[in-house]
């Protein structure tokens, strides 16, 4: 009869590599549990660290708002438009990820501190050209101009032609320069111009009987403010105007309703504008938790643009003529009274700000050292991410080990199956003792007839036919000798 067993096999297995080989084999189960058992409890460490950075992320994120806040505010002082802290930088940094600006690897950054980046200073800084500050300075002047008028220069002339608005006009005389802001009057009408050249025409005196003609000047203007009619031949143009009395601001009525209606709407511009900025820093005040003298500040802050507010909405509540109106002494007086207050309390908020967001700066080791708002934030993102115990990038690691875990599973689950093709390998759970009964730990692919092998951690290998199995008492056609032993992991081997 032909025996089952190992002669067909291609591999000749000496005793050293039957002795590996099934140890392999027996131990893999117990290394395949103990692998599952480390993923179990890095997906538990994962969690642990994932608690632990929201702690820290808390804390991060406080700072982060009030950072953002601060900028919001001085982009809407001062025009100062700073880079926020992108928490994408932060999660990359965290992750290892390729091209992320914490640890980059060009030119290569091996600290265990994340590296700083520009936006942890705001950077980069980019100036506005619309700002409040700007605006209150724009406002002062309209509202100056309509009081006190300009003065350009101290030239009077009149029109030699009847001027209807067009982009240029002509006198007889007169000497106004390049960029002269101009006030027409006569015929009850104005307008008010911006000289952009002036053309002179000499006057000629030809041969008789030629007649002669008498020189002028052509001005080129800007339109400010059109006449609502003709001003006629004769009507006044000057470089300079004296502005609009109390009384005639107060009743509406002037020999300049047209100048006086372009200040108006000059005035009203400036004041929306500013409306805007005021609003944008009440929200970001409003959302800035900042604590201690910050705090104490933020509230100064919040009154001082509720009051400023205040002041404009109680001038929009006002009339437009008749005593204590919008333009009068008195109505004026809200607007003026805003824009003196504002315009000591914004550029000292702007200073102020500056301060609390301070800096952040890094030596050659990675260490970080720097004041107020920016260096805390440098603090909670090297807690979050430094290689060596910052919350997320442990979190981040847990990927890693888990990814890590699994591919050693499917590499000792492969393995097993590449072992399984070859030979089964039973542990014997009980000694021999010169007898030809054994215990196996189990006897799945083994029949009566097969020809097996048993070996343990010291003694060569013997060969033996399986009689008969019962259970899992598997009984030989030889006995085995003591010296084989569960204590030396004796085990029955089966080559395919």
């Amino acid at each position: 009869m032909r025996h089952k067993g190992y002669n067909s096999m291609s591999i000749n297995f000496n005793d050293t590599d039957l002795r590996t080989a099934s140890g392999v084999v027996l131990d893999t189960p117990q290394e395949l549990a103990q692998t599952i058992a480390n993923k179990a409890a890095a997906i538990l460490g994962k969690a642990d660290a994932l608690v632990k950075d929201e702690a820290n992320k808390l804390f991060y994120q406080n700072v982060l708002t009030i950072v953002e806040k601060y900028h919001d505010e001085l982009k809407a002082l001062n025009g100062s438009q700073r880079a926020s802290y992108l928490d994408a930088d932060l999660q990359s940094g965290g992750a290892l990820a390729g091209g992320n600006t914490h640890f980059p690897i060009s030119p290569i950054w091996v600290k265990f501190p994340p590296k700083i980046v520009a936006s942890q200073n705001g950077g980069p800084i980019t100036t506005l050209t619309d700002h409040e500050i700007f605006r209150l300075g724009e406002l002062t002047s309209t509202i100056a101009l309509m009081k006190t008028g300009y003065t350009d220069g101290a030239a009077s002339a009149t029109l030699s032609a009847a001027y209807s608005g067009g982009t240029s006009l002509q006198i007889l005389s007169g000497s106004f320069s390049l960029n002269d802001r101009l006030t027409l009057s006569g015929g009850g009408f104005s307008a008010l111009l911006k000289v952009t050249a002036v053309v002179v025409t000499p006057a000629t005196t030809p041969v008789p009987p030629a007649l002669p003609t008498p020189g002028f000047t052509t001005i080129t203007v800007t339109v400010l403010a059109a006449p609502l009619g003709a001003i006629p031949i004769g009507g006044s143009v000057k470089n300079f105007f004296t502005g609009f009395t109390n009384t005639q601001r107060e009743s509406g009525v002037s020999t300049h309703a047209e100048v006086f209606a372009y200040f108006k709407t000059l005035i009203v511009a400036e004041k929306d504008a500013i409306s805007p900025f005021i609003a944008s820093q009440k929200t970001a005040l409003l959302s800035n938790d900042a604590i201690g003298a910050e705090a104490a500040a933020i509230t100064t802050a919040r009154n001082n643009v509720d009051s400023a507010k205040n002041l404009i909405t109680a001038w929009d509540a006002l009339a437009l003529t008749g005593a204590g109106s919008k333009y009068g002494n008195t109505g004026i007086a809200n607007l003026e009274t805003m824009t003196t207050n504002r315009n000591a309390q914004a550029p000292a908020r702007a200073t102020a700000i500056n301060t609390y967001l301070g800096s952040v700066v890094q030596d050659a080791e990675g260490a970080i050292t720097g004041s107020g708002q920016y260096f805390t934030l440098g603090t909670w993102i090297n807690l979050r991410i430094n290689k060596s115990a910052g919350t997320l990038r442990i979190w981040y690691d847990y990927d890693q080990i888990i990814t890590f875990i699994d591919a050693s599973v499917a590499i000792t689950a492969a393995r097993k199956a590449e072992y399984d093709a070859y030979m089964l390998v039973k542990q014997i759970t009980s000694n021999p003792n010169n007898t030809a009964v054994i215990g196996a730990s189990d006897v799945t692919g083994l029949s009566p007839l097969d020809s097996i092998k048993i070996i343990d951690k010291a003694t060569p290998s013997m060969v033996g036919i399986i009689q008969s199995i019962v259970g899992n008492i598997v009984t030989l056609n030889v006995p085995i000798p003591s010296t084989y032993t569960v204590a030396n992991t004796a085990r029955l081997i089966k080559l395919l």
